[in-house]
């Protein structure tokens, strides 16, 4: 008899932003739309205003099209996680960067 137990492999890192994804665009059917206006001049929300706007959830379609647009859409430099683990990681010249 054979009692070896099979150990949890934790799943991609691909699978897990996948899903999370399926989940986002699923509430997105869910909770309830609504929006607020703005306190004129500025660009502060007025807590007293909200209303609720028409259901507009995403797609399965959708969904495919935002994966694809939001690669095609260019990342200002400071904003993109890569630049900075770049600057931080090989800013010293006296340690060579070796991956993790």
């Amino acid at each position: 008899m054979n009692t070896s137990a099979k150990k949890f492999q934790f799943p991609n890192s691909l699978v897990i932003v996948f899903a999370m994804m399926i989940l986002a665009a699923a509430l997105t059917h869910v909770i309830p739309a609504g929006q607020y206006d703005l306190i004129t001049g500025t660009k502060l929300l007025d807590p007293a205003t909200y209303h609720a706007i028409p259901q507009q959830g995403v797609s399965p379609w959708g969904l495919v099209d935002a994966v694809f647009s939001g690669m095609a859409r260019p990342v200002p430099s400071s904003c993109s996680p890569f630049s900075w683990a770049a600057t931080f990681r090989c800013s010293s010249p006296a340690t060579p960067w070796t991956p993790s």
